[in-house]
C-alpha cells in the first residue's frame, strides 16, 4: 500500500495543499508550519465555504513540565545553569545556578545559588546563596558566601552573612 498517496490525498483535502504530479519523490518529507497550515485552511473555507476546526494548529506548544536535573560526580560545568525543576548537583560548577524547585549539592560551586529550599550535604560553595524557603549546610560543607532565606540550619562552616526571616539553628559540629 502506497501510504505516501494516502498522505497526499489528505493533505489536499484538509489544508488544501496540491502538488503537480513527479514534483517529488513520494520518499521525501512534506514541512508545513502550523502558520501554513492555517492559512492554507483558511483559504480553503474561503473556496468552499466549508469550515474545518483547526484549533490544533492555533495553539501554542503545552509547557514542558518541571523535572530534575542532575549533575553527576564526573562532571564540571563552565557556565550558568538555569533549571525550572529541581537540581541535583554531584560534580562542580564554575558559575551561578538557579533553580524554580529545589538545589541539593554535593560538591564544589563557584558562583551563587539560587532556588526554593537549598540543601548543601557535601562540598565547598564560594558565592551568595539565596532560598525562598530554607537554607541547609550540613556537616561537611564550607561556605564562603552570604545566606538570605526564610529559615537556616547549619553544621557545616559558614564565612558570610546570615539573613533569615525565621528561625535560624546553629548545630555544633
Amino acid at each position: 500500500m502506497d501510504y505516501s498517496n494516502n498522505f497526499k490525498t489528505a493533505l489536499k483535502e484538509i489544508i488544501g495543499i496540491d502538488e503537480p504530479k513527479g514534483s517529488r519523490s513520494p520518499k521525501e518529507n512534506i514541512t508545513l508550519t502550523a502558520n501554513q497550515g492555517v492559512k492554507n485552511l483558511n483559504l480553503m473555507e474561503e473556496r468552499t465555504g466549508e469550515k474545518k476546526n483547526t484549533d490544533f494548529l492555533r495553539k501554542e506548544p503545552a509547557p514542558i513540565q518541571s523535572e530534575s536535573s542532575v549533575i553527576s560526580v564526573d562532571t564540571k560545568i563552565i557556565g550558568k545553569i538555569v533549571s525550572n525543576g529541581h537540581i541535583y548537583m554531584n560534580g562542580e560548577v564554575e558559575g551561578d545556578i538557579k533553580a524554580s524547585g529545589n538545589i541539593i549539592i554535593n560538591g564544589m560551586v563557584k558562583g551563587n545559588l539560587n532556588g526554593i529550599n537549598i540543601e548543601l550535604k557535601t562540598g565547598s560553595i564560594t558565592g551568595d546563596i539565596t532560598a525562598a524557603g530554607s537554607i541547609t549546610i550540613e556537616n561537611g560543607t564550607e561556605i564562603t558566601g552570604s545566606l538570605d532565606a526564610d529559615t537556616v540550619t547549619i553544621d557545616g562552616k559558614l564565612n558570610g552573612d546570615i539573613n533569615s526571616k525565621g528561625e535560624t539553628v546553629l548545630k555544633k559540629n
